[in-house]
């Protein structure tokens, strides 16, 4: 049966006999990987992706090692199929830098670093 990984669900059939079903784990992967965003002062800044594996991995968010939580104008999202995104709005010089997204589950755990840019609307710089 395999290296014994897995989640495992008993149904009985009978008072004799025992079916055991077995979901295998597969550690998680970004199927789209949310990548690096430059937006000019005042607008939202978006980060989106896909993550697949079993069970559904969980996905959060740091900056500067400290968690991410909704709120504010902090908007996270995890949707159907494992869509999820990461959305700032009203972006200032102060949300400039560096995220960490982590997808984990039983399986494992996957992290990938994404970058926000300031860009300077007439000088068309870019602030990070």
């Amino acid at each position: 049966m395999g290296d014994g990984h897995g989640a495992f669900k008993s149904t009985q059939v009978s008072k004799a006999s025992v079916w055991l079903e077995r979901t295998p784990l597969y550690p998680p992967a970004f199927a789209l990987s949310p990548r690096n965003v430059r937006v000019v002062p005042g607008a939202t800044a978006t980060f989106d992706g896909k993550v697949k594996g079993t069970p559904e991995p969980q996905v959060t968010w740091y900056r500067n090692g400290d968690r991410l939580t909704a709120g504010g104008r902090l908007n996270i999202e995890c949707g159907p199929r494992g869509t999820f995104g990461l959305h700032i709005a009203k972006v200032t010089a102060a949300d400039a830098g560096k995220y960490c997204c982590e997808v984990s589950n039983e399986a494992g755990t996957k992290q990938v670093i994404v970058e926000l840019a300031l860009q300077c609307k007439k000088l068309g710089l870019s602030i990070i």
